[in-house]
């Protein structure tokens, strides 16, 4: 078997191989898929890359998003690994996940094996939707074989337009993503309607994404954003431990959790606030939102005074608070 990596001599004669002349092709469209707009070296170095076998009839393009269609690892022997998942150029086959989706960072022919972004910094199509700007931090899904907006897709926007893809002829345009499942944090308003978490001193906030304009110095929602309706209410980490009894180890009692007979209600989080969010995979394989921040208490001026003297005291003490009888006691006393 000839070795068709092995360069030639000057005066050697030249006989190229069918697989050697394939190879050139290769490079060639791999070499001009990576220089688009004049910027060589587009595969980013801060990804996790994968390797994939095109197992369509039809050519995977380079940096376009395209659906994982198996999960099989046949021996690439030419190759010297192992293909992880398989993606399918013509877009048969069933979806295994979704909105995941890979982005190829070179061109793979039907049924070979190439490099492909499973997450991270990459280029990628996006469609480019006239009349509607995409900020940074809009998240994208995959659709018809382009990247648009969709609240619980698994990518975000860094920045748009980026390199010119006129000559695909339907609306697309490079853009800078981030490919990335539902992890993350950012910034969000905690809505009206907090719902109490059963009968604990817990409970569950509606959010919106928003963002920090420096020039009206407020906060605005981000358009596209991530919000409560998609991922659902957050968690705030502070009432982790509460029950209908106790509410951050302080005796409470009654609907409005109130602390011992002094006036003075433990009450959520108010709206408006703005609280930094995570999303993070609970066991159902599904986004949590938490975030942390303390929650108010309403209640007399004068009450609240003595309370917070009396929590000082035990603190240091050691001891808890007493109960609503025995200050009942105290006071009759």
């Amino acid at each position: 078997m000839s070795n068709w990596q092995r360069k030639a001599r000057p005066g050697d004669p030249l006989r190229v191989s069918a697989a050697a002349y394939n190879k050139f092709i290769d490079t060639a469209v791999a070499v001009d898929a990576r220089t688009f707009a004049g910027q060589p070296g587009a595969i980013t170095r801060s990804n996790t890359i994968i390797l994939a076998v095109n197992d369509g009839e039809s050519p995977c393009d380079a940096f376009t998003p395209y659906r994982i269609t198996g999960v099989e690892s046949p021996s690439i022997e030419r190759r010297d690994a192992k293909a992880v998942i398989r993606i399918n150029g013509d877009g048969s086959g069933a979806v295994l996940t979704d909105p995941t989706f890979v982005v190829p960072q070179e061109a793979i022919r039907p049924g070979n094996v190439g490099k492909v972004a499973v997450s991270g910094w990459t280029y990628c199509r996006v469609r480019d939707l006239p009349g509607e700007e995409m900020p940074p931090g809009t998240r994208l899904g995959i659709s018809d074989g382009m990247l648009v907006p969709d609240a619980i897709g698994a990518a975000t926007l860094i920045h748009e337009g980026v390199g010119d893809d006129a000559e695909s002829g339907d609306d697309a345009t490079m853009a800078l993503v981030v490919i990335g499942l539902i992890e993350g944090e950012f910034y969000a308003k905690l809505g009206l309607t907090a719902e109490q978490d059963g009968t604990a001193a817990r409970w569950l906030y509606a959010w919106d994404e928003v963002s920090w304009d420096s020039e009206s110095s407020e906060w605005d929602q981000v358009d596209g954003g991530r919000s409560w309706s998609v991922w659902g209410r957050a968690r705030n980490l502070l009432e982790t431990s509460n029950t209908a009894a106790s509410a951050y180890s302080i005796p409470v009692a009654g609907q409005n959790f109130e602390i011992g007979n002094t006036g003075v209600r433990f009450r959520e989080v108010p709206p408006g606030t703005i609280v930094r969010v995570s999303i993070a995979r609970s066991t159902d394989g599904l986004g949590l939102p938490t975030f942390s921040a303390p929650n108010p208490v309403w209640g007399p001026c004068t009450a609240l005074a003595e309370l917070a003297e009396s929590i000082g005291s035990q603190s240091d003490s050691g001891n808890p608070l007493p109960s609503s009888e025995e200050q009942e006691s105290e006071e009759t006393s």
